[in-house]
């Protein structure tokens, strides 16, 4: 949980907020208030504030087409099996107005934030320039994602700065946080 309150501050908070969410409540998970001042305050000074985000709301309006939901309650709405596949299914996408696609959430506003963890991934496109579809594990139709890369084996390697189980350990804790907040 720790990892997660951590991964959140410093990678969702910045354009979204938390606001059913105190910093103060992170001594619930064992960090101490010169902990949560050090390593995960940014744009507040006291630890008794909840949790907002940097970015004007207006502004990520106007840059990404919505503001960016609030995510105390996400893990409710949406339910932690949903998160965790959003968060592994960010694919390069030159089509889409920040260069960023989701085979969860098709046509998603939000870029990757965790894209130098994870590495690029990419849409197969056929012959015809539409992409490749294939099913997911619940007969859906999603797009076929392969591994971006310079290197000789181009549709398989990673190239992200951590191998995939990695990455998706990352992931679990970030979901872990959302879950108990």
């Amino acid at each position: 949980l720790q990892r997660g309150a951590q991964i959140f501050t410093n990678y969702c908070l910045s354009c979204h907020s938390a606001s059913g969410m105190r910093f103060n409540r992170l001594k619930d998970i064992g960090l101490t208030d010169e902990e949560i001042k050090k390593n995960l305050m940014f744009t507040t000074d006291n630890v008794g504030d909840v949790m907002l985000a940097a970015m004007n709301p207006k502004d990520a309006a106007k840059w990404f087409g919505a503001a960016p939901p609030d995510l105390t309650l996400i893990a409710r709405s949406k339910g932690a099996d949903y998160l965790y596949a959003y968060m592994r299914g960010f694919y390069k996408d030159p089509t889409r107005p920040n260069g960023w696609n989701n085979v969860v959430f098709d046509k998603v506003g939000m870029p990757h934030p965790l894209w130098e963890q994870q590495g690029v991934q990419a849409v197969e496109w056929d012959a015809k320039g539409q992409p490749v579809m294939v099913k997911d594990e619940h007969g859906e139709l999603k797009p076929k994602l392969y591994w971006e890369s310079t290197g000789a084996h181009s549709r398989r390697l990673p190239n992200g700065k951590v191998i995939q189980t990695e990455y998706d350990a990352y992931v679990r804790d970030l979901v872990n946080y959302l879950v108990y907040m």
